[in-house]
């Protein structure tokens, strides 16, 4: 198989059918994954105000399937909780701070 850069390849023009494999890697280890089996990223972006801890996302998420970053930096699971569609910080983010949260 010739080596062919991610530039290189072709634009796909029919939507995915769902039956595509892809490579994973995890742990180390690289797995065939059917997209039918990889579970969506959400992503909400928030600005911190300096004193608002609560922030509403567009649908629910699982505190167990969040990862939330401040100014590029992960924060910790011990500094936030989510019930339902609310995430709510135990300190508010910094002013003018940039919030991104990659939920499932």
């Amino acid at each position: 198989m010739a080596i062919v850069k991610i530039t290189e390849l072709p634009v796909a023009t029919t939507p995915l059918s769902l039956s595509e494999v892809t490579a994973i890697v995890q742990n180390g280890v690289t797995k065939q994954v059917a997209l039918q089996n990889v579970v969506p990223v959400n992503v909400a972006n928030f600005t911190g105000t300096g004193s608002q801890v609560q922030f509403t996302l567009p649908v629910q998420a699982v505190e167990t399937s969040t990862n939330i970053y401040i100014n590029g930096v992960y924060q910790q699971k011990n500094t936030y909780s989510v019930a339902s569609n609310v995430i709510t910080f135990s300190q508010a983010p910094p002013i003018t701070s940039t919030i991104e949260v990659m939920y499932a």
